[in-house]
Order: C-alpha cells, then sequence, then structure tokens
C-alpha cells in the first residue's frame, strides 16, 4: 500500500501535553484549588484602600461591587464548566484503563503522579491512542488482530 505524501498529517493519538493537563487528576485538582482561592481573593476587592496621592491627596479606592459581582459569577461559572468537562475526561480515562492490567494501571498513575517524569514508553504510548480513539469514536482493535495484520 503506497501513501499518498500530499495528505494532511492525520493524528492518532492525543499529546502528551494533553494527557498530562486534561487527564492528570493531580493537576487537574491544583487546577480547581488555585481557581477557588482566586475567586476566595476577589471578595477581597470589594474593600476600598485608602491611599496617599502627591496631586489629589487621600483618596480611598476601590473596585465597583457590580463589576465585582459579574466577574465573580463568571470565574464561578468557568471554574463549574472546568469541572465538569474535567469530570468527563477522567471518566473516560477510567473507562480506557479498565482494559489495562493492574500493572500498566500502576505505570499511568505514576507516569501522572511524576507529571511525566517517570515514563513507561509503551504503556504511555498505548494510552495516548486508546484515549485518542474513544474521544473521536474509533473502535478499538483488538491487538491480537493488529499483530497479525502487521505479520503479513
Amino acid at each position: 500500500m503506497q501513501e499518498n505524501i500530499s495528505e494532511p498529517y492525520q493524528q492518532t493519538k492525543i499529546s502528551e501535553y494533553e494527557l498530562l493537563t486534561k487527564y492528570n487528576p493531580q493537576y487537574i485538582n491544583s487546577k480547581i484549588k488555585l481557581a477557588q482561592s482566586h475567586i476566595d481573593e476577589m471578595y477581597h476587592l470589594s474593600t476600598s484602600i485608602t491611599t496617599c496621592d502627591s496631586i489629589m491627596g487621600i483618596v480611598s479606592v476601590s473596585y465597583p461591587v457590580d463589576k465585582l459581582v459579574i466577574w465573580i459569577s463568571e470565574t464561578k461559572d468557568n471554574l463549574n464548566k472546568f469541572k465538569d468537562d474535567s469530570l468527563k475526561r477522567l471518566s473516560i480515562l477510567k473507562q480506557v484503563l479498565n482494559d489495562y492490567t493492574q500493572d500498566e494501571q500502576k505505570q499511568v498513575a505514576k507516569y501522572l503522579r511524576t507529571n511525566g517524569r517517570i515514563k513507561p514508553y509503551n504503556t504511555i504510548e498505548r494510552l495516548q491512542v486508546d484515549l485518542f480513539n474513544f474521544k473521536y469514536g474509533i473502535p478499538k482493535i483488538n491487538r491480537n488482530e493488529n499483530k497479525e495484520v502487521m505479520v503479513m
């Protein structure tokens, strides 16, 4: 079978960056905590601050409450959307990992926990392909069938 060189590149797996950010529970939890603390800090912007200015003298400065309410509301909505999307992705990860052996699951967990520093190449490569296939609805090929096709 000869491939057409002018055909555009076809992606067949998710990137390592996507795996370590969108499917990593530790990364997701740290991002949620950061966003939540950011929202908590936003409430302090409603407090007025008194400052000295050489031209105006003593000036009271505060953030407009109506804009602050909108900003906090939008940030909370974005956080909830992120949580929902992350829950879906983690559910996909769990479904894909159900087909892996216990040892492979531990390797993936260690890979995610170390943020990619300890990488079992074959397992992670397979995970990237499996997540891509699940994400885009590509039917799963049995590994034994795949080996038979490659032998021909």
